[in-house]
């Protein structure tokens, strides 16, 4: 509601435990991908934009595990014009290639960033 009259992105104050950094950023992460989601169904192409650099500034601090959980949970299916999306999935699965991900972990991620 806030682009709506300020034309900028901006979440409400986190009201979760002060304590725990991982869930406030799961939970922003999580509110920018319904974000996400709502300005592609009601073509709002400006709140789009912002809110893609959003994810891509909150995708930095997390793992592509939680990233892919984050994603699976809240925009399980991508619509077909979605060009955005799928690079944005590869790149998280490009991020993982430098880690220690091995054998079954690794398969288990690329089967759930291709569906």
């Amino acid at each position: 509601m806030n682009y709506l009259y300020t034309d900028t992105y901006r979440t409400l104050r986190w009201v979760g435990p002060k304590t725990d950094r991982s869930c406030y950023e799961i939970a922003k992460l999580k509110t920018a991908f319904e974000v996400y989601v709502s300005a592609r169904m009601y073509e709002i192409p400006g709140l789009e934009v912002l809110v893609k650099e959003n994810i891509a500034q909150l995708t930095k601090g997390l793992d592509a595990f939680t990233v892919v959980d984050v994603v699976n949970e809240v925009y399980p299916l991508s619509t077909g014009d979605d060009t955005w999306f799928p690079a944005y999935m590869k790149g998280v699965e490009r991020f993982t290639e430098g880690t220690e991900l091995m054998g079954a972990a690794k398969v288990q991620l690329q089967s759930d960033l291709i569906r």
